[in-house]
């Protein structure tokens, strides 16, 4: 889920009504389930994705994970990068250029599992960003709409 700012109002609310129920949330061991909003982790979690985030401490989290946060009225599920000594976890979406500020150990909602992975429609920004970071870029097969799906991309870096 990214950043409220660039959502329309109904998924702002789903995040503030997602964030009204997390401290119950906090006290259950069991999981609960959240679709993913936004291109921050595309691909290994397009927009769609159905994730299972089980509470854990901040602590608990190893780098590679995912994990969800609260960001203000924000939630955000990105990747642990490294969890500092203090509990400060360091995460970076997989399609964003830089990471992202400190997030603080009771900030950490959960640690996010993909449980169902949305379609991989290419958000053409998102794909530029990331193989900028990392030096390649991410091709796939496409069928049938690969003639509308490359001009939408080519209308969106247009932008």
């Amino acid at each position: 889920m990214g950043r409220s700012a660039g959502h329309p109002p109904e998924v702002q609310r789903s995040m503030a009504a997602l964030l009204a129920l997390w401290d119950a949330l906090r006290e259950r061991s069991g999981p609960f389930f959240v679709e993913m909003r936004g291109a921050s982790m595309w691909p290994a979690a397009p927009e769609g994705s159905l994730l299972s985030v089980v509470p854990c401490a901040a602590r608990a989290l190893s780098p590679g994970e995912l994990v969800m946060f609260r960001r203000g009225a924000t939630v955000v599920t990105h990747r642990v990068v490294r969890v500092e000594a203090g509990g400060e976890v360091i995460c970076w979406g997989d399609a964003l250029l830089e990471r992202d500020a400190p997030v603080a150990a009771e900030d950490v909602l959960g640690r996010a599992t993909v449980v169902r992975r949305g379609p991989l429609l290419v958000p053409a920004r998102s794909v530029v960003r990331a193989s900028l970071r990392t030096g390649w870029v991410a091709v796939r097969r496409v069928g049938a709409g690969a003639a509308r799906l490359a001009g939408q991309a080519r209308a969106e870096l247009r932008r």
